[in-house]
């Protein structure tokens, strides 16, 4: 006759801190410092959310009963008309035919892009974390998680 037991804990916490601080100062101080990334981890507690947020901010990967994710910076769009007149606000879509944003007293434009001249800038601030995600290696992503966790104990 077996037992049941619970689920059994698995520590991720097993990267080299020296080695993760040393990939925050060379992929991410450009952007973030070690003030902001001690506030990010001091909200964290659990260290599997830790790593999930940090390696896509505002992915909580909670379905239900989670924690409520650290909310996203938005994504902005700058149109810009061929006479000059510039149109700035949170994106609301973009495809290959239209853009549609939210000017900031709440104005929703569209604009038709297709046979026109009209510039669209993007300004994603996830952007660098989303180019990451396609070249990190599994000792980053612990090393990291590692020098995050102990900057919480300070």
């Amino acid at each position: 006759m077996s037992s049941r037991t619970g689920p059994s804990k698995i520590d991720i916490l097993t990267g080299d801190p020296e080695k993760g601080k040393a990939y925050v100062v060379a992929k991410c101080a450009s952007c973030h410092t070690t003030a902001a990334l001690t506030a990010f981890a001091d909200k964290l507690d659990d260290p599997k959310m830790l790593q999930q947020m940090w390696i896509m901010p505002g992915n909580s990967g909670a379905r239900g009963g989670g924690p409520a994710p650290i909310p996203q910076p938005p994504i902005s769009v700058t149109v810009t008309l061929p006479s000059g007149q510039a149109f700035r606000g949170r994106l609301s879509r973009v495809d290959d035919f239209t853009v549609s944003l939210t000017e900031q007293d709440g104005t929703h434009r569209t604009f038709r892009l297709t046979g026109t001249n009209i510039k669209v800038d993007v300004h994603d601030p996830l952007a660098p974390h989303k180019e990451l995600l396609r070249v990190y290696a599994d000792a980053d992503i612990h090393n990291v998680t590692a020098y995050l966790a102990l900057l919480r104990h300070r």
